[in-house]
């Protein structure tokens, strides 16, 4: 269903002005994110993150992306069951996020919840 409505994007644009198109939220999400806009708004937002992501950025990251990685492991490592979306998947991204835009500790979870669809 997701593949169907974001494979192609004017597709569903189109299908959402005649009131056709999924309502499913996180095709919503989907759809609203970066790579969901079209130029000049997706030029404009690429040239943002672009300038913090450079290659070295990256590799500079890496030791601490590895410390944020082995540290989410660890505390799944005692449990019996664990929930890889949220127990990893997506804090790891938005930890590493928050980190490189500078972002309070303490205002992480709000961060968080941002990036969840309404």
């Amino acid at each position: 269903m997701i593949r169907a409505e974001v494979g192609n994007v004017d597709a569903y644009r189109a299908r959402r002005k005649r009131g056709t198109a999924a309502t499913d939220p996180n095709i919503i999400a989907l759809l609203s994110h970066m790579l969901g806009t079209d130029p000049p708004v997706h030029t404009r937002l690429r040239k943002l993150v672009n300038k913090a992501f450079t290659s070295r950025r990256v590799a500079l990251l890496r030791p601490r992306i590895e410390q944020i990685t082995e540290s989410l492991l660890d505390a799944m490592s005692d449990r019996d069951e664990v929930d890889l979306m949220s127990d990893f998947a997506e804090p790891l991204p938005v930890t590493v996020i928050c980190e490189l835009l500078g972002v309070p500790f303490d205002d992480r979870d709000d961060f968080q919840a941002w990036t969840k669809p309404r």
